[in-house]
């Protein structure tokens, strides 16, 4: 038994050399978190500036004289309120019946604040004194400009109506003024007593509603190339021309007789 037992330790000495050793686990690696990576800034984008828009008249146009705007708001003025004016004034004189006048006279504006600029872009007045309006842009304002432009005799008039007439204003002993409807006559008065400061104070004449639409009166010239109602209307123009050199000639006339009679009286006084 003894050598047996000896036999028996020899051989498990010998297995137990050929075992490789068990490798030792290595320490696990422990994981290093990242710093977290700054958020870079956000670029600020610079806005741009807006560049202001140029609302000046543009080069190739050139501005309505004096007398070509006293034309154009005269010859408008009789031919959208004339035939009102007068009717009113008769039934406040005469009590006349004035309702067919009223209409008639009403056709005629409509006519001439809507329906003829919307078809060919200048009203009745416009056509006789040769001008138009243009927008800063180069083209014809919106039909709404033209349809403002010819309301300061109805704003004043409708004002009047609700400011006085309406409210009861001045009715002695009644002490039943309407002071809202006098407030509303009044701000419609105002309405073309601003447009008249507008065109005496701004440097190409334009009313409260020309400064609004950025537009201009400036001269037309015809091509000679209109027909129809066209050519109709521009010979109005023509007639206004016309008439226009005769007075310009009438008061250089006068002016230079005015001076030779200055002249000979100085003579004679010397």
């Amino acid at each position: 038994m003894g050598l047996l037992d000896k036999a028996g330790e020899m051989q498990g000495g010998a297995g137990a050399a050929k075992k490789p050793a068990k490798k030792a686990k290595a320490a696990p690696k422990s994981r290093v978190k990242a710093a977290p990576a700054k958020a870079k800034p956000a670029k600020s984008k610079a806005k741009k500036p807006k560049s202001a828009i140029d609302r000046s008249l543009p080069d190739e146009f050139v501005l309505a004289s004096k007398g070509n705007r006293v034309a154009a708001a005269s010859i408008n003025f009789v031919w959208n309120w004339g035939a009102v004016v007068a009717g009113v004034a008769l039934n406040i004189i005469a009590n006349a019946q004035i309702t067919m006048i009223l209409i008639v006279g009403g056709i005629m504006a409509a006519a001439n604040i809507i329906v003829i600029p919307t078809k060919w872009g200048r009203n009745i007045g416009q056509f006789a004194s040769r001008t138009k309006y243009i927008r800063f842009t180069g083209k014809k304002p919106i039909f709404f400009h033209g349809i403002f432009s010819n309301t300061d005799t109805l704003f004043f008039l409708v004002g009047l109506f609700m400011g006085v007439a309406l409210s009861g204003v001045g009715a002695a002993g009644t002490g039943d003024t309407d002071w809202v409807m006098v407030s509303f006559g009044v701000l419609l008065i105002l309405v073309p007593v601003m447009n008249y400061y507008f065109r005496k104070y701004t440097e190409a004449n334009q009313s409260l509603w020309d400064y609004i639409f950025g537009a201009y009166l400036v001269t037309h010239t015809p091509t000679g190339e209109e027909t129809g109602w066209t050519a109709r209307f521009e010979r109005m123009g023509d007639y206004v021309e016309k008439r226009q050199e005769k007075a310009a000639e009438k008061k250089a006339a006068k002016e230079s007789g005015d001076d030779s009679k200055e002249t000979k009286e100085s003579e004679s006084k010397s």
